[in-house]
């Protein structure tokens, strides 16, 4: 059963995602995520048609960058809505929309395995506005990478985003390059539980060196981070890309 908080914030998620999805497609009426499906809500018969006319290729474009499955306009006083498929584009165009800057849906962040707070939620919020920003959040004491951008996931070979979202950072960091962030780290958060630092004196720059699943692509990763610690105590760090570089194994490991 969801508690209070996380049902809250899937409703604050779904709101900042249709706002996004209405900006990209000039919707002037209401509407919302619904599993996955994307809801409009017209005020007339007459205004669902036109939308429909108007926009369908634009919707169904945006219904597929979007990895929603449907678009459906509603008015009132009729249930039975229109409804736009993402292949449409692909029907009325002859090609499928290419995004080299995937956005991300609301499907993508899982929350319900987390206890929401309100330091959490705001840096989910901060993820959906900003689609573009190849982000993660991990929990310290763990490692775990428990929320991570559809941007972001896209720098990891051959994984979806719920995938994504379950690795550790032992999993695939080289070993000498987290023991030296996991120092790094326990000062960071020791000092913030002392509150003798901010969330903010925590932010620097770091490149590491990671590895794929099937332990044969290196690449160095850039990353800004940010150790912050939530109204439960529990240690968070999160963090943006800004560059990936690939690179040769590295001569003193070998991942077997």
């Amino acid at each position: 059963m969801e508690t209070g908080i996380i049902r809250d914030a899937r409703i604050i998620i779904s709101c900042k995602a249709w706002q996004l999805f209405a900006q990209e497609c000039e919707i002037p009426y209401p509407g919302n995520f619904w599993k996955q499906s994307i809801h409009i809500f017209a005020p007339t018969q007459r205004d669902a048609r036109l939308l429909w006319i108007k926009k369908r290729k634009r919707l169904a474009q945006a219904c597929s960058s979007w990895g929603q499955e449907l678009v459906r306009i509603f008015w009132s006083g009729w249930p039975k809505p229109l409804c736009i498929r993402p292949d449409l584009g692909k029907r009325l165009s002859g090609d499928y929309l290419m995004s080299h800057d995937p956005l991300i849906a609301t499907p993508t962040v899982e929350i319900g395995a987390l206890t929401v707070t309100r330091k959490l939620l705001d840096k989910i919020i901060w993820m959906i506005e900003n689609p573009k920003a190849k982000a993660a959040l991990v929990r310290v004491h763990d490692e775990a990478q428990l929320v991570i951008s559809q941007a972001s996931a896209q720098l990891i070979a051959g994984a979806t985003v719920k995938e994504a979202a379950q690795r550790k950072r032992a999993e695939y960091w080289h070993p000498y390059d987290l023991l030296s962030s996991r120092i790094r780290i326990s000062e960071q958060v020791r000092d913030l539980k002392n509150g003798i630092i901010r969330p903010e004196d925590t932010r620097y720059d770091l490149s590491w060196r990671g590895v794929s699943k099937d332990g044969l692509n290196w690449r160095t990763f850039s990353n800004t981070y940010e150790t912050f610690v939530d109204e439960l105590g529990i240690a968070y760090q999160f963090s943006v890309n800004s560059g990936v570089e690939r690179i040769d194994p590295p001569a003193d490991l070998i991942v077997v």
